[in-house]
């Protein structure tokens, strides 16, 4: 059965591990999308692009011994790269994927999945920002390739009844700033959301940062010159920091408060032999 690597990092002690994971139903994990959630790992997604029914969801448990993965019950719909985000503690949002539109949410505590409102297009690597004071998910960027474009609006999806989904359109001069695949977003807690990294319809990274006003609805360029990739990124937030496992194998630090970025290779903080 295939052998997978499983990297972690202890925000609290600072410290990575290196584990090894058999995840004897998937022979890769092309397809499928991390989430980390409450201190466990969910993968979540189809190894096919082609639509052939539901797709996996799989937890991973990395704090026991010894590890393993779990087989949960598969989704409605099939999804291939969907974006995810966890809800309060209980809930998981699968949003769209390639060529698909279908979104779902998964009840950890009841076992169950509940498919919700479509998105009105595809919106493939697409990232979700979760607002825990109005409850709203925020869906940025994206790629729809019927139309071969990045996406220019944003979509707001009430959460506590899943009842509600609104487009909003972003003022013109503003979309410029939120036309990219997978960026990394954050609420700062207050009106905005923070964006940044991702990248462009050629694939080049995007450097820069971004704050988008939830009231307001418009955007404004915090910082230029920021180069973190974090097209497959895992993040995790801590009081005022947030830590992002980024694509070239780095542990990278941001605090919410000055904005500033410090960033160490993973193998640093490996124990040493």
């Amino acid at each position: 059965s295939p052998i997978f690597s499983l990297y972690t990092y202890d925000i609290e002690s600072k410290k990575g591990k290196s584990s090894v994971l058999d995840v004897r139903i998937l022979s890769s994990l092309q397809g499928l999308t991390e989430l980390t959630f409450n201190n466990v790992l969910y993968l979540c997604g189809s190894p096919k692009a082609e639509d052939i029914g539901s797709s996996f969801l799989i937890r991973v448990e990395h704090d026991k011994k010894p590890l393993s993965a779990t087989l949960l019950i598969s989704t409605i719909n099939h999804h291939y790269y969907p974006s995810m985000i966890g809800i309060k503690n209980d809930k998981i949002l699968v949003v769209g994927g390639k060529h698909q539109k279908s979104c779902e949410f998964y009840s950890i505590v009841n076992e169950r999945w509940k498919q919700i409102t479509d998105l009105p297009d595809e919106r493939y690597q697409c990232s979700l920002c979760y607002d825990n004071q109005t409850e709203n998910v925020y869906l940025f960027g994206g790629f729809n390739e019927e139309r071969g474009k990045l996406s220019q609006t944003i979509i707001k999806i009430q959460t506590k009844y899943f009842i509600q989904r609104d487009t909003i359109i972003i003022q013109e001069g503003y979309c410029k700033y939120i036309e990219r695949l997978s960026p990394l977003l954050y609420f700062n807690g207050i009106d905005s959301i923070i964006i940044f990294g991702g990248k462009d319809k050629e694939g080049k990274n995007i450097e820069n940062i971004i704050q988008y006003n939830v009231q307001k609805k418009n955007c404004s360029v915090l910082k230029e010159g920021v180069h973190i990739t974090c097209q497959h990124y895992s993040m995790e937030e801590k009081e005022n920091d947030i830590f992002i496992f980024d694509d070239e194998f780095n542990i990278v630090t941001i605090n919410k408060n000055s904005g500033e970025i410090l960033s160490i290779p993973f193998d640093e903080t490996l124990p040493e032999n």
